[in-house]
């Protein structure tokens, strides 16, 4: 089964997740076309007195309806961190919905044309009409809802032009034909400028939390997730440890290889972070040739310990760069919330101190905020 929901095949689900959110952003649109439709039906219904037009209404009425509630219980139960797979669900429900609409709607008004009805004919065609630009200005963020849904209801008034007698209708009938056409290049158009808007909004979002040269989070990202980090829940927080890090002799790299070979020793010595870590906590360049590592998840002394070995043993091997070989090591300070306390600020401190003992005492090593020697610091 296709994950797709839109023509495009390169979009990440959370991508589509938030194009499903747009679907459902319409409701004053799409409680005007219930009205609408519910009050041209009762017309209809009570202008002819028969039970086929009645039964045709009531089933437009009701699907109209129908959807005003579902965006309703949308609005209410969903959360923008929904899955993807819930939001293509919600994505093909309203997509069923819309094309259960132009079911009826294309059912009553070849049934207007069909009694010599074209009052209400016209009627019907102006709320088509109506509804397809609705439909391409509001849902072609997936473009097979608007042009399933209009390719029915068109295709249906269509027949019923080009049978009519008068050349009007005829012609009418034909011009139609060409619209088809137009209207499904207009909703992949709309489709493509949404998606390039929400793409170049993500990618200055992302620049603007992340560090060119090493692709991790910067300065601000860590701060803000320090924050939330030592804030939850109720203030108190949970337990979580901050990894000091510092590079040592990393300066004599810049000095003898240039700057170009340090850019590319820290691009380095990020890959290794991200290799040390195993996705089991949050690495962050802080500027420099500083970078912090943020346990949340079971965030224990002896795992936060055992990590920053990892961390030093890893970073420490050599570097092969273009101007010869590199070979530097990292220092880690240690220290953890809530035990010295849980102003983010505070536990940043405790670290960087414990990061000037580790550095005083030799480089190449941790220290944790409670040893001696970093509360001497």
């Amino acid at each position: 089964m296709t994950r797709r929901l839109t023509s495009r095949q390169d979009l990440p689900d959370d991508v589509q997740t938030e194009l499903v959110f747009l679907l459902y952003s319409s409701l004053p649109q799409v409680a005007i076309l219930a009205i609408t439709v519910s009050a041209a039906s009762l017309a209809f219904a009570l202008a002819t007195g028969g039970l086929v037009e009645a039964a045709l209404g009531a089933l437009a009425s009701a699907a109209t309806l129908c959807r005003v509630a579902s965006i309703r219980r949308f609005k209410r139960t969903r959360t923008q961190d929904m899955t993807f797979r819930v939001a293509r669900a919600c994505g093909r429900t309203f997509g069923a919905m819309m094309v259960g609409i132009g079911i009826c709607l294309a059912l009553l008004a070849p049934r207007a044309a069909a009694i010599d009805r074209l009052d209400f004919f016209i009627l019907f065609f102006g709320i088509i009409l109506s509804f397809c630009v609705g439909a391409a200005t509001r849902s072609s963020v997936i473009p097979w809802i608007p042009v399933t849904t209009a390719y029915i209801m068109l295709i249906a008034c269509i027949v019923a032009l080009t049978r009519r007698p008068e050349f009007g209708c005829w012609f009418g009938g034909w011009f139609l034909i060409l619209m088809l056409v137009a209207y499904a290049e207009a909703c992949l158009h709309l489709e493509g400028t949404v998606i390039d808007k929400i793409l170049a909004r993500r990618a200055v979002a992302w620049t603007a939390a992340h560090d060119g040269l090493t692709g991790l989070p910067n300065r601000a990202s860590f701060g803000t997730q320090l924050d939330r980090a030592c804030r939850r829940p109720g203030g108190t927080g949970e337990p979580c440890a901050v990894l000091y890090l510092d590079l040592d002799r990393f300066k004599s790299v810049n000095d003898t290889m240039g700057h170009a070979a340090g850019d590319t020793l820290l691009a380095r010595v990020a890959d290794r972070l991200r290799q040390a870590i195993e996705g089991q906590a949050s690495a962050y360049r802080l500027g420099g040739d500083e970078f912090a590592v943020l346990l949340e998840v079971d965030a224990t002394p002896e795992r936060a310990r055992a990590l920053a070995s990892r961390i030093v043993a890893e970073v420490g091997r050599p570097y092969r760069l273009s101007g010869g070989s590199a070979e530097i090591g990292i220092s880690v300070g240690i220290a953890h919330a809530p035990e010295v306390g849980a102003d983010p600020q505070e536990v940043l401190n405790r670290a960087d101190r414990a990061l000037y003992a580790a550095k005083g005492g030799g480089r190449g090593r941790w220290i944790a905020a409670d040893h001696p020697g970093a509360l001497a610091a």
